[in-house]
């Protein structure tokens, strides 16, 4: 699958954060880019839970030491 696909396919997922209805769809996009972000070389990705919307955290190393 290419970028563009990957791309519409997130897209794809119902995910409007401000209405209530959609919460599940939120949560499963939440989970498409955790994954990823996990494929692409992402160190520990994960959701965090929060009041509002789900935040996925990931970590890269910078390659330059000293780096921010």
């Amino acid at each position: 699958m290419g970028y563009i696909e990957e791309f519409l396919e997130f897209l794809s997922i119902p995910s409007v954060g401000t209405m209530p209805e959609f919460k599940q769809d939120t949560l499963r996009a939440a989970e498409w880019l955790r994954q990823r972000m996990a494929q692409a070389g992402i160190q520990g990705t994960r959701i965090l839970a929060s009041k509002g919307q789900p935040t996925v955290y990931g970590k890269v190393e910078a390659k330059t030491p000293g780096a921010p």
